[in-house]
């Protein structure tokens, strides 16, 4: 077989595979960041790093609020461009870290959620509550990402 043309035949299978793979991978930025100047930070990392539909992502959420117990929970929701709730993940921060965690120490919560698809423009919020059944309208923090 002539090498240019055994070349030629190795380009165009390997574009072919190229374009066959699923267009799935649409880069999403996880870039969290503070939703209210008067709620206190909140760091986000996912893993993986971009955020991919109908995939496992793992959260690493860490920051210092006021004390941790039974009555705080934890809240991940996708939403709409818009703000309309399109799904979400909650539970007892105790249930992903061993607590109470007395005021002002430094906690670390680590979960993973299987993500559905992700609408276009979404917007992914990070919520914890220190005490839901008091304060369920006004998170403790809040940390956003909107997809670029």
């Amino acid at each position: 077989m002539n090498p240019k043309l055994f070349l030629l035949l190795i380009l165009l299978i390997a574009i072919s595979t190229i374009e066959a793979v699923p267009n799935r991978l649409v880069k999403r930025t996880t870039n969290f960041r503070k939703w209210d100047d008067r709620l206190k930070p909140l760091t986000v990392v996912t893993q993986p790093h971009d955020l991919v539909a109908n995939q496992q992502a793992y959260f690493n959420i860490s920051g210092n609020l006021d004390e941790l117990t039974d009555k705080s929970k934890l809240f991940i929701e996708i939403t709409y461009s818009d703000y309309t709730w399109d799904y979400g993940f909650s539970g007892g921060i105790c249930n992903f870290v061993k607590g109470p965690y007395p005021p002002n120490t430094d906690f670390l919560i680590q979960t993973g959620a299987l993500l559905k698809d992700l609408p276009t423009g979404y917007i992914c919020i990070v919520a914890p509550f220190t005490d839901y059944d008091q304060n369920h309208d006004r998170p403790s923090a809040r940390a956003l990402v909107t997809q670029n």
